[in-house]
């Protein structure tokens, strides 16, 4: 969940295309990102959003809240949803680190 300010910067992307869109200030809305975790517990019905934040120089405010499940949390799609899945799910934690191996600050 995120409040920006005016000066904005946030830039959501169409997987498809690969093109990256303005995400416009609005002073009543909060934005919100879908991470990999809701993606994968939902099936796939909330997707995750790329998003990436543009330098423009000057100061600007943004108020982040980053909600996550604990590390030792099982993830399992069969836990949001009333259909049961085979799988025995894995742990957040590996979840995690497989992941954020896609971002090249990670693969140091």
């Amino acid at each position: 969940v995120l409040y920006q300010d005016k000066k904005g910067g946030l830039q959501v992307q169409n997987k498809k295309t690969k093109k990256w869109y303005d995400v416009p200030f609005n002073k009543k809305a909060f934005i919100v990102n879908t991470g990999r975790a809701l993606e994968f517990l939902t099936c796939g019905k909330f997707k995750a959003t790329n998003h990436r934040v543009l330098w423009n120089k000057s100061k600007r405010l943004s108020v982040p809240f980053f909600f996550e499940p604990s590390y030792d949390f099982k993830m399992n799609k069969s836990f949001l949803g009333q259909k049961k899945y085979n799988d025995n799910g894995q742990i957040y934690e590996k979840f995690l680190n497989k992941s954020l191996k896609k971002f090249i600050e990670y693969q140091r």
